[in-house]
């Protein structure tokens, strides 16, 4: 069974700079293990994750898909949530590479909030 961890957004982020990239990998897995038991069912399987971490541009779907699923849970919850975040994290990454830096923050913030709610 998969254990929930509520996690500092913060921390994510630092660490994922500390590792080069490795903890936000790792992040990205348990994230989606996260959503999965947040929706009582298997929305994200085991080879859709590796695609998200590994294929080239499949993340664009993948943030997509997630921005979709928190904006239905959120807002079933009463939790604020803007469906044009998924924007704001693509044009980020393509403008410098600070969009993985807010949608780390701010999805990790959903998914606190949603365990709380």
């Amino acid at each position: 069974m998969h254990k929930i961890v509520v996690r500092d957004p913060i921390i994510i982020i630092v660490y994922s700079f500390l590792t080069c990239g490795i903890y936000m990998l790792y992040w990205i897995y348990q994230m989606m293990k996260d959503i999965n038991v947040l929706l009582n069912r298997e929305e994200f399987s085991t080879g859709f994750i590796i695609a998200t971490m590994f294929v080239p541009y499949w993340w664009i779907y993948s943030y997509h898909k997630i921005s979709v699923i928190l904006n239905e849970e959120c807002a079933r919850r009463g939790i604020a949530w803007s469906n044009s975040n998924f924007m704001i994290w693509i044009i980020g990454a393509f403008t410098g590479g600070w969009g993985q830096i807010v949608a780390m923050y701010q999805i990790q913030a959903a998914l606190n909030s949603a365990w709380k709610a």
